[in-house]
This record gives structure tokens, sequence and C-alpha cells, in this order.
């Protein structure tokens, strides 16, 4: 299967390449090759202006990638595809361009900046009959995907970094991923986010169709670790994220590509990117009250 990359400016490109390309791999793996690409990239974001060329290079120099004028070009020439622009802003555009092929869809964490967006991109990729999916890869943690084979919690506590990026809405760039595993746990329905605390850790809360009650506790300086507590019943059990998220995403991206069957509800992918945006506004409403700031 031939895979199109759209946006070389995040280490996801490299990262995915990897996978899909490593020599002497499982061959469900090798069947698969990133042939075709369009760098794209985000002037006004720092991170992105400063990496977009690196990464084609590499993807260029080291996998063979051949790069193309436009986004469609890539969608013409390859049979699924992974959006990977650090610029969530860039993703409910390049879909519009991109959907009408009827390609699987990979679209990389933000899915988009807005709920408004997250939704328009899923009624545009179901109109035209374009699978998709997005999610950060935190979602498939080999120890929570564990913890959850024994039911849904009735409660649960993530927590994470929450490094910035000029650019990014301060959520949106790592705040994503342990958001990501909250939702995973404990599923879409979720009330109005509260900002709860401020300082080292920024926390917020909400509480799940059913009486869950979700914490999410963001790191400010420092600790770079991601992981949880779910909470059941007779026991409280602890998730540490570890490694092999990645990878695992990588099996699940594959196995999306191969059947068109997503493996991450819509319904999931748009509470992520609301609860952030909720989660936003009211961190935006308590800084107005306060002088602390992130840095």
């Amino acid at each position: 299967m031939q895979i199109g990359i759209v946006g070389t400016d995040t280490s996801h490109a490299v990262a995915f390449a990897e996978h899909f390309h490593q020599i002497g791999g499982r061959s469900r793996r090798t069947a698969f090759r990133i042939s075709v690409g369009y760098a794209g990239g985000s002037a006004e974001i720092p991170i992105s202006a400063t990496r977009v060329n690196g990464f084609r290079k590499t993807l260029e120099e080291r996998f063979g990638v051949a790069f193309v004028g436009s986004p469609e070009e890539v969608a013409a020439r390859c049979d699924a595809l992974l959006v990977l622009s650090v610029d969530g802003n860039t993703h409910l555009p390049l879909v519009r361009m991109l959907a009408p092929f009827g390609r699987p869809l990979f679209v990389d964490k933000p899915f988009a900046l807005s709920s408004a967006d997250a939704r328009e991109i899923l009624a545009v990729a179901r109109r035209h009959g374009a699978p998709i999916m997005s999610c950060s890869s935190l979602r498939f943690a080999p120890a929570l995907t564990a913890l959850l084979e024994s039911g849904r919690p009735n409660g649960a506590d993530f927590y994470g970094p929450l490094s910035v990026q000029p650019g990014i809405p301060t959520l949106f760039w790592y705040g994503i991923h342990a958001c990501e595993m909250l939702v995973t746990a404990l599923g879409p329905d979720f009330s109005t986010v509260s900002h709860v605390a401020q300082g080292e850790d920024e926390v917020y809360a909400a509480v799940w169709e059913g009486g869950a009650v979700g914490t999410l506790r963001l790191n400010v300086r420092g600790r770079a670790a991601f992981g949880g507590t779910l909470h059941y019943p007779n026991r409280s059990a602890f998730c540490d994220a570890g490694a092999g998220y990645f990878g695992s995403m990588v099996e699940a991206v594959i196995q999306f590509f191969r059947t068109g069957v997503p493996p991450v509800a819509s319904a999931d992918t748009a509470a992520v990117i609301r609860f952030l945006e909720e989660a936003s506004a009211a961190r935006e409403a308590h800084l107005s009250n306060s002088s602390v700031t992130l840095s």
C-alpha cells in the first residue's frame, strides 16, 4: 500500500516512515510505504517553519519519498493519507482538498483547534465517504489498553506535561495527550470543564454522564511523564503510560488503512477537542483575574 504524507513539520513524519519502512520488520508493516509527500508548513508557527524542510530532506534521502507540488497530487498518487501538519488550523482546509479522493485519512493531533472545525472536518469526510481517524498516540498506551480491558472506570485522574509552543494554543500542543487518555478512559459525554487550580500544576475537572468524575493535571515545569489513576467500584489502578504508545498507534493506523474502519470513534475525537476548548476558556477566565502566567 502506498501512503501519502501531507505536512513534514513534525517529527511524527519521520517516526511514521521508520515504522512503515523498517527493514526486516513484520510483513504487514513492510507492505506499507510512504512514497509521496507534500511538505506544507506554517510560516507563522516557529516550530513548523524551522523544521519542515529538515524533515522533508530526511524523508527524501533516507526513505526515498517523492515530493510534489500540492496535497491533491499526493492524494492522486497514494492509497491512504497521513495529514501530519502541526498547525491544527490547516486541517479543515486540507481535509476539504483530500476527502474527495475517498482515501482513508489519518489526521494527527490536534485534529482541530475548535469544536466547530472538528464537526466540519467530520462532516466533510462523511460527505465524501472518506474514512477518517485522529488521536494522540497516548490513546494506545499499552498500560491504558490493558486496564480498560476490565471495563470502563467510574472515575479517572490523568497527568502529563504542559509544554507549549508559540503560535499553538496552550493546551493543544502537549496538554492534548493526557486529555486523550482521559476521554479514552471515560468516554465522550462530559459536562462543562472547570479550571480548579493554577501554579506548578494546572488542574481541570469535569463530570461525565452517569456521575463519573475526571480530572486532568498538567505540569507547567519539568515533569515529562504521562500517567494516571483509574477508579473502579472496588479498587483504583495506577496507569504508567511508559513507552510503546507510538508503535501501538501505528499498528492501529495500519489496521485502519487496511480496513477503512477507524478504531477511534468520531465522538471521542470531537470530545477531546471540546474538552480542550472548554478548558482553554476556563483557563483564560481564571487568568483574566490573576497575575499568574505560563512561562
